[in-house]
């Protein structure tokens, strides 16, 4: 039995007890999750000082976790107490407040919020991972094995943290974090959004892989960070065997047409077709890349370069093109953003043999008066900007050189 060790939780508080394990994670329309644990067990619970009861009559619990749904000023505090006694291991109860008024709630306003979709994320740096989430290791083919636990349906199998995970609530991994050992302090975490529900990690490598499924089909994609070569960044798909279960292909007489937007003021993916590498620290910029995974099915994938915060239609494909990424070089001093665009182009006739050609459509954001606009390249010279882009040198020295070289192209 774990015993009481007088910790308080302060749910609004943002330092906690050094006792306290906290897991973060997201779910529909901008909610924001996370689960409290702590050894000693929570023996205090509050909201603005609003005090929570975890009195739970004729039980004394071996442990207790702590769940909070927030939803900008609504918030479901769902408490858990792992009761470790015969067949009832657990004994759940559900807090609604809005604003300043707390009151009881069900487990039907938190599925609600939820919307049958939680998002859970790993940091690649830290031991702890969310209890939802099992990790194995494979020595024989030097693997650290992420997986989603299952809701165990097998009575001889099920524990209290099996038990708290909801059995009709389908759960992700993501973001992927700290996927860099070189981040500077202050800078953004670097990281990979995706919906995936196994991750592996080498032991040893600079690779991640990642099972993702579209429909009835699963597929192990491999994820690379673009390489340094000779002190140069050498920008390139991050997803890098796509070709190996899809191809490009352009639209043909009576196939199906999907749609995708792929929204770059937003660095999570809430979509199985795009990838999101995101906050790659190289020279004076932000890397950050959007690869798109077309379904292994036949079809055309018609994909918008948007950025929706801004309201702005950066770049329409058109029926005889593919959009492969997109990618986004932010300075990390100046406000300057350019977006490079990877197309695939077809020509007509169509033949299933034809090669594409290999194209790049490259934007500078540009504000103009009351609002913006992603100017194209083309009318300019292009291949100046994107050679620059492609050719950051990252060697700390040259972040000075990168910033005044960068100054005169941009004038």
């Amino acid at each position: 039995m774990r015993l009481s060790g007088c910790v308080h939780l302060e749910l609004t508080n943002d330092i906690h007890p050094p006792c306290m394990e906290i897991y973060e994670g997201s779910f529909h329309g901008g909610g924001k999750y996370r689960m409290f644990h702590s050894s000693p067990r929570i023996d205090k619970l509050t909201y603005l000082g609003m005090q929570i009861s975890l009195e739970l009559p004729n039980f004394t619990p071996e442990d207790i976790y702590i769940q909070e749904y927030k939803v900008g000023s609504l918030v479901v505090v769902e408490i858990d107490w792992c009761l470790g006694v015969g067949n009832r291991r657990l004994q759940s109860a559900h807090y609604c407040i809005h604003g300043e008024k707390l009151s009881k709630s069900t487990r039907a306003l938190r599925n609600q919020l939820l919307n049958n979709h939680l998002v859970l994320s790993i940091d690649l740096k830290s031991r702890k991972v969310h209890p939802f989430i099992e990790v194995n290791y494979d020595f024989e083919q030097g693997l650290i094995i992420y997986t989603v636990m299952t809701h165990e349906s097998d009575v001889t199998k099920k524990n209290s943290i099996t038990e708290i995970r909801a059995k009709h609530i389908n759960i992700s991994i993501s973001p992927i974090l700290n996927i860099e050992d070189n981040h500077k302090p202050g800078d953004p975490l670097p990281f990979i959004s995706l919906q995936s529900k196994k991750i592996y990690l080498p032991l040893q490598g600079d690779f991640i892989m990642s099972w993702l499924k579209h429909n009835t089909y699963a597929t192990m994609y491999k994820f690379i960070i673009p390489p340094v070569k000779h002190g140069i960044f050498s920008p390139a798909d991050f997803v890098t065997n796509k070709s190996l279960f899809t191809l490009t292909r352009p639209y043909v007489q009576n196939s199906k047409i999907s749609e995708l937007d792929v929204d770059i003021s937003s660095k999570v993916s809430n979509d199985i077709r795009v990838a999101i590498m995101a906050n790659i620290r190289r020279g004076a910029w932000f890397y950050t890349q959007y690869s798109v995974i077309p379904p292994t099915e036949d079809g055309y994938l018609h994909v918008n370069v948007i950025n929706s915060k801004e309201k702005c239609e950066i770049y329409k494909a058109n029926l005889l093109e593919c959009i492969t990424h997109v990618e986004i070089f932010q300075h990390v001093t100046h406000d300057w953003q350019y977006a490079i665009v990877n197309i695939d182009r077809y020509t007509l006739p169509y033949t299933r043999c034809q090669r594409p050609t290999k194209i790049q459509e490259a934007f500078k954001r540009i504000y103009d008066k009351d609002k913006t606009v992603y100017y194209n390249l083309n009318r300019f010279t292009k291949d100046v900007y994107i050679n620059m882009l492609y050719n950051i040198e990252v060697h700390p020295k040259n972040n000075k050189q990168d910033s005044s070289e960068m100054e005169t192209s941009s004038t």
